[in-house]
């Protein structure tokens, strides 16, 4: 039931226009977000992720101290935003980020 309610959320924040996929776009949003306002609030990695891509997004969510979770396949993730695949999501809300770490660590 949780995974339901976590891909329903995550569907939620892509009509609300407060995600990011795709690794090269996440990346470009962590790294020219402005230092006074904090855009990016949760990366979220597909399990099935490749290793590098995994590891660049990685280096960059921790770099820019943002939380990481790895939650679901890129099909699931893909399918909760409407897309075929997404490895790679990036939450730009903090109440929604907030909201699904909890779901993820149940």
């Amino acid at each position: 039931m949780s995974s339901k309610k976590f891909f329903d959320l995550l569907g939620l924040a892509y009509i609300s226009k407060k995600l990011t996929w795709g690794e090269r776009s996440c990346i470009d949003k962590i790294k020219k977000k402005p230092a006074y306002l904090d855009l990016a609030y949760l990366v979220i990695i597909s399990r099935d992720c490749g290793y590098s891509t995994k590891k660049k997004i990685e280096s960059c969510a921790l770099a820019y101290n943002i939380f990481i979770i790895s939650f679901g396949t890129k099909f699931e993730l893909g399918r909760s935003i409407g897309k075929s695949m997404a490895s790679v999501v990036l939450i730009t809300d903090s109440n929604i980020a907030n909201k699904l770490r909890l779901i993820s660590e149940v």
